[in-house]
């Protein structure tokens, strides 16, 4: 007698792919087999499958990954015929992107600092893919800049007001990804650095006072632009002293760092 037969069209591979909602990474995995098999003696006809004891009607929850499934069919004569399955659970879930909202940063004393996607990520998560294992990039949007690993702000971003748009890339092991944005108030804590105060100096009554002769302070900052300036305070002398000067020289950048130091 001859053994039970399946179809040539019976299916070698079965691919299902969890929902957009999926929480688990597992999915649904099912297949009658019986519609495939053909037997002149149907009536003792018996179907095993190697994974379950559902016979011909085969259904499992399966997560992520592949999986071999054998069905056997065999008849009252002991003839039998196997056909094997291969299964295959796909992740199409994408990972829950999720940003902080909204971070403040301070200009280093190179005049520069950076933000890398640790900075903006608040515990992205996805269904299938550790924690851990996610693929994050970063990415600049005004101006656009490359999807990279890390921005650098610099000193004309440090206004401490500007809200710069920035996005976090999140992408699980599967390739799914998703987006979330939020933004980077870049400040400049750096106070400038007078490099040089003038000396007090003791002046004829009649000498000129102004900083070409007395001298002038110099400074430095993390960003350019520092500004040096004076202001001076005069009051009556008293003795051979005609009158005494307090010149207080300023250093201030752009962000309203000040620092200063007293010539007398």
């Amino acid at each position: 007698a001859q053994a039970p037969v399946f179809a040539a069209n019976t299916p070698d591979t079965i691919t299902v792919i969890t929902d957009a909602n999926n929480l688990n990474c597992f999915d649904t995995m099912a297949i009658n087999i019986k519609p495939f098999i053909s037997d002149c003696d149907s009536t003792t006809l018996m179907i095993t499958n190697s994974r379950t004891a559902q016979g011909a009607e085969y259904s499992e929850m399966l997560s992520k990954g592949t999986y071999t499934l054998v069905f056997t069919a065999k008849d009252g004569n002991n003839n039998l015929s196997t056909h094997t399955i291969t299964l295959i659970v796909k992740d199409g879930t994408n990972p829950i992107a999720a940003c902080i909202n909204g971070i403040s940063v301070s200009l280093q004393s190179s005049g520069t600092v950076t933000v890398t996607t640790a900075n903006i990520n608040a515990n992205s998560s996805d269904n299938c893919t550790p924690m851990n294992m996610l693929g994050l990039k970063i990415q600049r949007l005004d101006p656009l800049g490359p999807v990279t690993n890390i921005i650098t702000f610099g000193c004309s971003d440090a206004d401490a007001v500007t809200q710069h748009p920035v996005k976090l890339l999140v992408t699980d092991e599967a390739g799914n990804m998703s987006m979330c944005e939020t933004y980077v108030v870049v400040q400049d804590n750096v106070f400038p650095t007078i490099t040089s105060c003038p000396p007090n100096k003791t002046v004829a009554c009649d000498t000129d006072l102004s900083p070409t002769a007395l001298g002038t302070a110099t400074a430095t900052d993390n960003c350019p632009n520092v500004q040096v300036t004076f202001t001076d305070t005069i009051v009556d002398g008293s003795g051979q002293a005609c009158t005494a000067i307090d010149r207080t020289w300023k250093a201030s950048d752009l962000s309203g760092n000040i620092v200063s130091c007293v010539q007398i």
